[in-house]
């Protein structure tokens, strides 16, 4: 029955996803021959494009059990320059979200605190990639939008702790360019913190996380109106 009933949430979203209603469009940093940040867990090298990766589809199916489609970006471990993601959330997110998922690596101090960080296109990032044909104040609204969604992942994380070290912050990430919706760039953890990566390679706990995400996509998209 709950296998029926998961089915049938995911072919819903499906649907509603190709007659081009709200969705979700999942980048998973890095891939293929761009590995990303390198870590260590348990003595086995790990790679930043495998851990965006497996949060990528843990995400992807806790938006979908919401009744919420969610296009992956990334595939697999495929090689995809950074035009073709924003070229792929252009085309799949007008409507809904754009989030492409990072981890990120300190040499220094930080490396204690790990958490997630938040991160929307600053004001240089607007006017550098601005077209001729969208209004700035468009841009600057998928920006306030893309921080309320930030803000309800930090509500929704379920560690008190990681709400405490949570951040939403401004970059020109050329991710984030010219992207047809709000659109988060979201540092899951550190390489090089312990309890990141603990929980970044534990299936289970991953799904958790994820799960916080996509509660808060949930609150955002019922609450919110249409750009």
């Amino acid at each position: 029955m709950l296998r029926f009933a998961r089915l049938t949430l995911i072919l819903t979203a499906v649907l509603v996803g190709r007659i081009g209603l709200t969705q979700v469009v999942i980048d998973a940093g890095h891939g293929g021959n761009d590995a990303g940040a390198t870590g260590f867990w348990q003595e086995d090298m790990v790679f930043e494009k495998d851990l965006t990766f497996a949060a990528s589809v843990a995400l992807a199916e806790a938006l979908e059990l919401r009744g919420i489609y969610a296009y992956q970006a990334r595939q697999g471990d495929q090689t995809l320059p950074l035009s073709e993601r924003v070229a792929r959330a252009t085309r799949h997110c007008p409507g809904g979200l754009f989030i492409s998922l990072h981890v990120d690596t300190f040499t220094d101090s930080q490396t204690t605190s790990g958490g997630m960080r938040f991160f929307s296109l600053n004001d240089r990032g607007i006017k550098q990639t601005l077209p001729e044909d969208v209004n700035p104040k468009r841009l600057t609204r998928y920006r306030e939008h893309a921080e309320r969604v930030s803000a309800q992942m930090m509500n929704y994380l379920h560690d008190a702790q990681w709400r405490y070290f949570a951040k939403i912050e401004r970059r020109n990430f050329q991710v984030l360019h010219n992207t047809a919706c709000p659109a988060i760039l979201v540092e899951l953890g550190m390489m090089n913190n312990k309890h990141d990566m603990a929980w970044l390679n534990d299936p289970d706990r991953l799904a958790q996380r994820m799960d916080g995400l996509a509660q808060a996509v949930q609150y955002y998209l019922q609450s919110e109106k249409e750009l």
